[in-house]
């Protein structure tokens, strides 16, 4: 709570930073992984980058959290045409790493649609 009290209020510390980041992207914790999606997208305490931004809100979404602090489909409409490629594939990693075994059935290949979605 301190760290995201700090991030919130002011200017966080490294420290502060990587207590966030250590309960996104070790401990895939969904609260922290919006926040930091948050922190990205408001540079606090890390270099402004849309592209992290968008990708940590799709794995918030991906592991259960029904309300984010983003709107993706705005982020995404702001993201270069390179950096919208990046964001499209980095969801679908996610899904594959979650699930290794979507988008297969037992008698062949399944298809699954991953797009990114705009509503």
């Amino acid at each position: 709570m301190k760290s995201l009290n700090e991030a919130i209020n002011g200017d966080p510390d490294w420290f502060d930073v990587e207590v966030v980041r250590q309960r996104a992207e070790v401990e895939e914790y969904a609260p922290a992984m919006d926040f930091l999606g948050w922190m990205y997208q408001e540079g606090r305490g890390l270099n402004k980058d849309l592209c992290k931004a968008y990708n940590m809100y799709e794995r918030t979404k991906l592991a259960g959290e029904k309300k984010i602090r983003g709107n993706t489909a705005k982020i995404y409409d702001r993201l270069t045409e390179p950096e919208q490629l990046v964001a499209s594939i980095v969801p679908q990693e996610d899904i594959q790493r979650l699930t290794p075994d979507a988008g297969i059935e037992k008698e062949g290949e399944k298809r699954v649609k991953l797009h990114v979605m705009k509503q």
